[in-house]
C-alpha cells in the first residue's frame, strides 16, 4: 500500500507545484518554497555535536502553541540545533520573528520518497517532533527507518480523521504503530491513536499546550500596543479573530448594528491571512468605516472604527484589549479557531456553528458559560451585544472564563519532562 501511496503522490508532484504556483500570486513565499518542498536547496546545515532535533509545526497556530517548549528546549539542550519545518508562509514567517536565527528553519518536504531521503540526508535529525496530527506515511516511516524516534505533541485526533484513517488502514496501521510517543490533549485522543495501531505504552494523556497562556505576557504586550496606537483602554472594543473570506462582511454587518446601541464601540479586525488586508479594508471602507491599519503604526483616535490588524504574533495581545471577541472559521465551514487566549484573559467569546477543529473546548466553554455559539448575523448581534453590556452577568463570564484555562494549565511542562526522558542519553 506504501508503494501504491508513493507512486500516486509521484504523479500528482506538478499538481501540487502548479498550486503553490497560482498562490503564489498572492504571496511569493509559495514560490520560493518550491525547491525546498521537492528536497533541494536547504541552507547550509552547520555541524553539531548532537543529532538535531526536527519539529514540524504546520502553520501559525502551531508553531505558536510549540513556542515554549521551543524556548525550553534551547535552553536546556544547547549543545543540539532545532530545525522547524512549516507548510505555510506565514507559519514559516513566524518561526523567523520568534527564534531568529536560534533555530535552523526551511520548509517541510513533499511526502514523497525522495524527496523525504534527501531532506533526511541533509539535516541528520536526531528525533522528530510532530506538532498535532501531521502525519505523512513516508516522512514518519523513513524517520523510524533510520533508528530516529518520532514523536507526537499536542496530539488530537477527531472522530472524522480516525474513521479516514481506519478506511486506509493497511497504509495508516504501519504509521500509527511506529510512532515512539504520542502525547495526547484528550483521553478520546488517546482511545483513536491506539484503536489505530499506536501500542498503549507509547501514549500518554497531557492535555493541551494552548491552555498554557501566559497572560501577563500578553497583558504587557497589549500595554505596549494601546501606548504605540494610543487605543483608548476604556473604549469598548469587539474583537473579530482570524476571520475567513465570507465573515468580514457578517462582522462588518453586526458591527453596523452595534454601533446603534454602543455608539463608540471599536472594532479590532484580523484576517486569518494577512495577505487579504487589501480586500478586508477595502469591504470596511465601503462599508462607510474609517480604517487604520496596524502596520501602518498610526494612532488609532475616537473618530476611527475598524483597526485592521495586518501583523503577524499580536493577535493574542490585541484580544486582551477587546471586551468580546468573535472567533472566526466558524461562521464558514473552516472548523474554527483557538479561543483560549480570549478566555484565558477574561475576555467572553462568540463563535458560530463549525467549531470542529476546537469542538471539546467550544463546548466546554459553553457550559462554564463563557461563550456563546451563532448561527447567524441577528444572534451574532444578540450575543454581542449581551456580551458589550456592563453587569453582574458580564462578570461571571469573564471570571468564568479565566478560571476554566487556569484549571487546565501544565501540559507544556509535562511534554518537556516526557521528551527528557526520550532525549537522555
Amino acid at each position: 500500500m506504501l508503494t501504491l501511496y508513493s507512486w500516486v503522490l509521484r504523479c500528482l508532484v506538478p499538481v501540487f507545484v502548479l498550486r503553490l504556483l497560482w498562490r503564489s500570486r498572492h504571496h511569493r513565499g509559495y514560490r520560493r518554497a518550491l525547491a525546498q518542498r521537492l528536497g533541494y536547496r536547504y541552507p547550509l546545515a552547520e555541524p553539531t555535536t548532537q543529532p538535531r532535533i526536527w519539529l514540524h509545526a504546520v502553520s501559525v497556530g502551531e508553531t505558536l502553541a510549540m513556542a515554549p517548549l521551543v524556548e525550553n528546549l534551547l535552553i536546556t539542550y544547547p549543545e543540539r540545533r532545532i530545525l522547524i519545518t512549516s507548510t505555510t508562509p506565514t507559519g514559516a514567517e513566524q518561526v523567523q520573528r520568534l527564534f531568529g536565527e536560534r533555530v535552523d528553519r526551511c520548509w517541510m518536504p513533499f511526502d514523497t520518497p525522495g524527496a523525504i531521503r534527501r531532506f533526511l540526508g541533509h539535516w541528520q535529525p536526531g528525533i522528530l517532533l510532530l506538532a498535532e496530527t501531521e502525519l505523512w506515511p513516508n516522512s514518519v516511516l523513513q524517520t523510524r527507518a533510520r533508528q530516529v524516534p518520532v514523536v507526537v505533541l499536542n496530539a488530537r485526533l477527531s472522530e472524522r480523521s480516525a474513521h479516514g484513517y481506519a478506511r486506509i488502514r493497511a497504509l495508516s496501521q504501519p504509521v500509527f504503530s511506529a510512532l515512539t510517543a504520542v502525547a495526547c490533549q484528550q483521553q478520546a485522543d488517546a482511545d483513536r491513536f491506539q484503536g489505530l495501531g499506536t501500542p498503549a505504552q507509547q501514549i500518554r494523556v497531557v492535555g493541551s499546550v494552548k491552555f498554557d497562556v501566559n497572560v501577563a505576557k500578553l497583558q504587557a504586550h497589549a500595554k505596549a500596543l494601546a501606548d504605540e496606537l494610543s487605543l483608548d483602554v476604556n473604549r469598548p472594543y469587539l474583537m473579530a479573530a482570524s476571520t475567513h473570506p465570507g465573515e468580514e462582511a457578517l462582522v462588518l454587518e453586526a458591527f453596523g448594528k452595534l454601533r446603534a446601541y454602543f455608539s463608540d464601540l471599536g472594532l479590532l479586525l484580523a484576517p486569518r491571512h494577512p495577505n487579504r488586508t487589501a480586500n478586508v479594508r477595502k469591504a470596511a471602507i465601503d462599508d462607510g468605516w474609517r480604517v487604520v491599519t496596524r502596520s501602518s503604526s498610526t494612532a488609532f483616535s475616537a473618530s476611527d472604527d475598524v483597526l485592521l490588524i495586518d501583523t503577524l504574533g499580536e493577535l493574542g495581545a490585541f484580544t486582551g484589549l477587546a471586551s468580546v471577541a468573535f472567533v472566526g472559521g466558524s461562521l464558514v465551514v473552516h472548523g474554527g479557531h483557538n479561543p483560549l487566549e480570549a478566555a484565558g484573559q477574561g475576555v467572553p467569546t462568540v463563535f458560530g456553528p463549525h467549531t470542529f477543529n476546537f469542538e471539546v473546548i467550544c463546548e466546554q466553554l459553553l457550559e462554564v458559560g463563557a461563550s456563546q455559539r451563532v448561527a447567524d448575523v441577528p444572534s451574532l448581534v444578540s450575543a454581542l451585544q449581551r456580551w458589550l453590556s456592563v453587569g453582574d452577568e458580564v462578570m461571571q463570564a469573564e471570571q468564568a472564563a479565566r478560571d476554566f484555562v487556569a484549571a487546565r494549565t501544565g501540559a507544556t511542562e509535562r511534554q518537556i519532562q516526557w521528551l527528557g526522558e526520550l532525549l537522555a542519553p
